[in-house]
């Protein structure tokens, strides 16, 4: 699930039965609790531009196979992640 404001995609080891399931992985932020986009340093402050593992708005998760797609909109560039 990609969550744009707080600049993070959720994912959970199994199907979500309950409401307000806390999730098991974050990408795009280190923790649950930082949400600044672009902060490559994890220290709340925002940085002028991308790098690896950190996101700036997502618009879109597609999942394919063992592959995970995220559209990373302000950063101009697609993201994809391969399940261990």
């Amino acid at each position: 699930m990609n969550d744009s404001d707080n600049n993070r995609v959720m994912t959970w080891n199994t199907f979500q039965n309950d409401s307000f399931q806390p999730a098991d992985i974050v990408l795009g932020q280190s923790d649950f609790t930082k949400a600044a986009n672009d902060d490559a340093d994890q220290d709340g402050v925002p940085y002028a531009g991308p790098s690896a593992g950190v996101v700036d708005y997502l618009t879109g998760v597609f999942g394919y196979g063992d592959l995970l797609v995220v559209s990373d909109c302000y950063n101009d560039r697609v993201l994809v992640f391969r399940s261990k």
